[in-house]
């Protein structure tokens, strides 16, 4: 996107880059705010659609064999690199 390559976001440091699993690396806008005394957040690329499913669910107290029940039934979709 052009907006990331203009000198004066580069110079003041308005673009980050980030390694993504699948898209290899991308290139955001960092937090606009700079305050002094406050570690700066790196932004990620947002999760797959179904990244988290199983982890979501196992915090929910959800076993593999219902989380799996969910699944075939079509309730909920699991990431490609999901396992049960």
């Amino acid at each position: 996107m052009e907006a990331y390559s203009q000198p004066q976001a580069v110079h003041n440091g308005s673009v980050v880059e980030v390694d993504t699993e699948y898209l290899g690396k991308l290139r955001l806008a960092r937090p606009a705010p700079i305050m002094h005394g406050t570690p700066l957040h790196i932004p990620s690329a947002a999760p797959l659609y179904g990244q988290h499913t199983i982890a979501v669910l196992r915090e929910l107290g959800w076993d593999d064999a219902a989380i799996g029940s969910l699944h075939n039934a079509g309730i909920v979709r699991m990431g490609q690199q999901s396992k049960l």
